[in-house]
């Protein structure tokens, strides 16, 4: 887990993990939230490239809402699969 500050207010967090495939070690990125990540956006990438290439990782992957996905389309993700979902009138 890492966790952005702007001055003393935190920002920004990500909860990674590493799972190794037959292709190598890949790397997740299970949750990311905060405010104004394009403010943190260009740190955040630069920590995580860090991350896997000292790790030997091949790839980082995430989900990501779209205002999430566009921010890091911007850092040289790219689109690998689309998240389809099918809502109800339940509410829990």
């Amino acid at each position: 887990m890492i966790v952005g500050y702007l001055d003393d207010r935190i920002v920004g967090s990500c909860i990674y993990r590493f799972e190794e495939r037959e292709r190598g070690l890949a790397c997740q990125v299970v949750g990311i939230a905060g405010w104004n990540m394009d403010v943190w956006k260009d740190p955040f990438c630069d920590y995580m490239d860090d991350v896997c290439d000292r790790a030997g990782a091949y790839c980082l992957e995430t989900f990501a809402r779209t205002g999430t996905a566009q921010q890091l389309k911007e850092r040289g993700w790219r689109t690998k699969a689309i998240l389809m979902e099918k809502r109800y009138g339940r509410q829990l």
